[in-house]
């Protein structure tokens, strides 16, 4: 709707209710006309207005219907990751198949091979044909990807910002914090991660680096507690470690045990998750817990050296002489070689 025919019928609207009893019939009459004029004038637009976002919806709604719709052997190569095969299916598809989908396929594909000429000519060609709105979105976004991965931020950023002009995609906000993160610029980088769990509550990552944007505004207890928030949410074992490792560098103990007990929970219960558990049962000088896990790490798995390393450390700093003494003893059996165990011993 434009402003300056509301605003124009506003003005006139109040100069005739204070000047009603100053001005003649005529003079009254005609400003009765000109509102009648600029109330068809805004109506119409407003009826242009809908139509057009009927159109939008109509069209966001086709291509997301065409997009889950769209199934041919291109696309299983696709999904399997099987990309040179899917490029020479979808180059042959394309010849029937008119709709942009084929394009995005095939643009997306010579991405993922690292053909970055062909990949940009097709997304660029798909912007410019402008065939629907959400084609244009996911071809700036494909360039936006094709430049980060190139390590052109700058570029990628103007993409990606383009790309959110036409419609809204956390991924894309969370790309762009990606993006300034990678260029050092928390700053700039944190209200993109923030927006993007407001989208996207449930992604991990970005609650892990809005952490990291934290760390690197110095602000520790805001990015711990950021962690602890998101914890829940992560399930992969590299991202709980990651968090684990961070925490613990930073003296956050508790957080690192939160994380190594969420890993036992997703049923990653291997001799590296019970490590780290014990190792900040010990930094927490929680000695019961931590000497009941270590002592059943080193039974179970005799020829991890670094249990040994850990445990014979902790022992040491609690000064318990009697127990060190013993589990060196033991440890000596074992005949290894390491400069650490040398310094311990």
């Amino acid at each position: 709707m434009q402003k300056i025919e509301i605003k124009q019928w506003e003005m006139m609207m109040k100069q005739l209710k204070n000047n009603w009893k100053k001005i003649g019939e005529d003079e009254r009459n005609d400003y009765i006309n000109e509102l009648a004029k600029l109330n068809e004038a805004v109506l119409d637009k407003w009826v242009e207005m809908d139509e057009e976002l009927h159109e939008l919806k109509s069209e966001i709604k086709n291509f997301s219907y065409e997009c889950t719709r769209y199934s041919s052997k291109g696309t299983s190569y696709f999904k399997l990751d099987l990309f040179e095969q899917a490029i020479e299916e979808f180059l042959i598809e394309i010849q029937d198949h008119r709709h942009p989908i084929v394009k995005l396929y095939l643009a997306y594909s010579y991405l993922y091979v690292q053909n970055y000429d062909k990949a940009k000519e097709w997304f660029l060609f798909l912007i410019h044909s402008k065939e629907s709105i959400w084609s244009q979105h996911f071809a700036y976004v494909g360039l936006g990807c094709l430049m980060a991965q190139q390590e052109k931020y700058d570029e990628a950023i103007t993409y990606f910002e383009k790309s959110l002009s036409l419609t809204n995609n956390s991924d894309v906000v969370y790309n762009l914090g990606m993006c300034h993160f990678l260029q050092h610029q928390p700053g700039l980088a944190l209200p993109y991660f923030k927006k993007a769990i407001e989208l996207l509550p449930e992604d991990g990552e970005a609650y892990y680096f809005l952490g990291r944007c934290y760390v690197e505004l110095d602000e520790y207890d805001q990015a711990c507690q950021t962690w602890i928030t998101g914890l829940q949410l992560v399930e992969t074992k590299g991202m709980l470690q990651t968090l684990a490792y961070e925490m613990e560098w930073m003296g956050y103990y508790t957080g690192a045990i939160h994380c190594y007990k969420r890993l036992l929970a997703l049923g990653f219960d291997d001799t590296e998750v019970y490590h780290g558990l014990a190792w900040n049962y010990g930094l927490m000088d929680m000695r019961q817990s931590a000497d009941k896990l270590f002592m059943f790490l080193i039974q179970e798995n005799p020829y991890q050296v670094n249990c040994w390393i850990s445990y014979l450390w902790l022992l040491q700093a609690w000064g318990e002489k009697a127990k060190f003494e013993k589990v060196r003893s033991y440890c000596n059996q074992l005949n290894f070689s390491h400069p650490l165990l040398e310094r311990i011993f």
